[in-house]
């Protein structure tokens, strides 16, 4: 995504989109709100530098999954969970016997 088509989908000029990027303007919270839908991160991702350890999901209906995953219930959250292990599982015992497994 380009500047232009960023500050499209922010609703500001490019050239607001451009000061910020250089340091030389802070965004309101409403654009860091912005932002965050767009790239759908949290405040904290959004506004620090420091590489905090999480994946960074490319795929964009991906993130809306995951997105929509944090708002089920505890319960639902690990039956999901369980779900995803078993897969992950399998597809790892596959590749085992494929002999596709890198240690």
């Amino acid at each position: 995504m380009n500047q232009l088509e960023l500050a499209d989908k922010i609703h500001i000029h490019v050239t607001h989109l451009s000061k910020m990027e250089n340091g030389h303007l802070l965004p309101s919270i409403n654009i860091v709100q912005r932002l965050m839908k767009v790239f759908a991160v949290s405040a904290d991702s959004l506004l620090n530098d420091s590489e905090s350890g999480l994946v960074d999901i490319q795929n964009n209906e991906l993130n809306q999954q995951i997105l929509l995953i944090n708002q089920l219930d505890e319960d639902e959250k690990n039956a999901l969970i369980k779900i995803i292990n078993s897969m992950l599982t399998k597809k790892r015992m596959k590749d085992l016997l494929d002999g596709k497994v890198n240690f």
